[in-house]
């Protein structure tokens, strides 16, 4: 199992283990609740992250006919399954709800940053404005 997950993918890996009451879905287990956890990551990044088989399969550490079941399973269970579809559709909220909140914070930090530029005018208060933004910056790329 590769572990060159994006930040978004760890959030979504650790709601997928939250939401199936899975310890690490990457977990070599038969278990139901292992395998549907692993089939909802599977899905997501192959239809939400648009990775492809072959990259999907790199990132399991599993061959590309894994993932073609993972895949043939979920169609399977979403065509029939309410509870499933119900948490698909959870996990989906979820990463929409994240994306919008985390473009909210960034919206209000540039929003900062504006103005902190507007008072930069003011030559007293350059050097103490200075100060702010780097911390801001440091903030923000920290």
């Amino acid at each position: 199992m590769t572990t060159h997950l994006t930040d978004s993918q760890k959030r979504l890996k650790s709601k997928i283990e939250e939401l199936f009451g899975v310890d690490d879905l990457f977990t070599k287990s038969r278990l139901p609740k292992y395998i549907d956890a692993r089939m909802f990551f599977c899905e997501y990044l192959r239809t939400v992250d648009r990775l492809s088989l072959t990259e999907t399969s790199k990132v399991f550490g599993r061959n590309v006919p894994a993932m073609c079941h993972y895949q043939r399973r979920f169609d399977s269970v979403m065509q029939f399954d309410r509870f499933m579809q119900d948490l698909w559709n959870e996990l989906i909220n979820y990463e929409i709800y994240l994306d919008n909140h985390e473009l909210k914070q960034r919206v209000r930090e540039l929003d900062k940053i504006n103005k902190l530029i507007e008072s930069l005018n003011d030559k007293s208060k350059t050097d103490e404005l200075i100060g702010k933004i780097e911390m801001l910056i440091k903030g923000y790329n920290g």
